[in-house]
């Protein structure tokens, strides 16, 4: 509901700006004079706003859609890994290969709990949830380790790449457009619906579906381009699939009574 809510309000605050713009570019060509339209000045000023609002909105699509590719990437890698090191744990003894697969389960059942909440109010305390995970694996391959030394050029690698998959995870979800840049884009985007609106109404009648037409699709493409760089708010979400894949993997490979060894 809060992800409808907040959708719902970022449509209807875009669509009801580029509204206003609409009606106002209308009202001022009815106050200036009709004479305005026809002012081949007027014609270049409009494409030179639609020109620069086509570019703006041309490359923040491109970089929007370039960062949720790759959030994507990186839960796929991070599932990878995570199943490359519950591999691996094959190699140490039974105990800590049983108490780091455990681990490694609590974990990706955490990575998956913050594909269920609505916004970011519980990805603190998941995060810190997966902090102690994290510390609980590196002492268990620690003494794996110190017990085995020949394993440590296999499951020490994958444990710390594991963990920086996460700081890359937490840092590319935080990576956004500029708000100075959104504002810029916005701004421009309301200009044009203006001019469009301010062209129609000092033009024939005939034109107004499709200068509607368009508006409505600058105001489309502005919502996708939001919707993509705020993927934890918007409906357009990255797949956790790789994740729930692997989780999968490790339940259907897992004990029926685990028997967790105390740390």
């Amino acid at each position: 509901m809060l992800v409808l809510a907040i959708e719902l309000l970022v449509a209807g605050g875009l669509v009801g700006l580029l509204a206003l713009a609409w009606v106002g570019g209308k009202l001022l060509a009815r106050r200036l004079s009709r004479k305005l339209g026809t002012n081949p000045q007027m014609g270049i000023v409009q494409g030179a706003i639609l020109t620069l609002l086509g570019l703006q909105l041309g490359f923040s699509f491109a970089g929007a859609m370039s960062r949720f590719v790759e959030r994507q990437d990186i839960i796929t890698r991070e599932a990878n890994t995570i199943g490359t090191l519950y591999l691996r744990a094959g190699l140490l003894d039974d105990a800590r290969r049983d108490r780091l697969r455990a681990d490694l389960r609590d974990y990706t059942a955490a990575r998956l709990r913050l594909f269920e909440t609505e916004g970011m109010m519980l990805e603190g305390d998941i995060n810190a949830e997966l902090d102690s995970i994290n510390r609980g694996i590196w002492e268990v391959i620690a003494e794996g380790v110190e017990e085995r030394p020949q394993v440590a050029v296999l499951v020490v690698p994958a444990c710390n790449e594991m963990i920086d998959m996460l700081a890359t995870r937490n840092a590319a979800i935080t990576r956004h457009i500029p708000l100075l840049v959104l504002f810029v884009l916005i701004a421009c985007a309301v200009a044009s619906v203006a001019a469009i609106g301010l062209g129609v109404e000092a033009s024939d009648n005939r034109l107004r579906m499709p200068a509607a037409v368009l508006t409505f699709l600058i105001a489309a493409t502005l919502w996708t381009i939001i919707d993509l760089d705020f993927p934890r708010l918007g409906l357009i979400r990255s797949s956790p699939k790789p994740l729930r894949d692997v989780a999968k993997m490790m339940q259907q490979d897992a004990p029926v009574h685990p028997v967790r060894a105390p740390r």
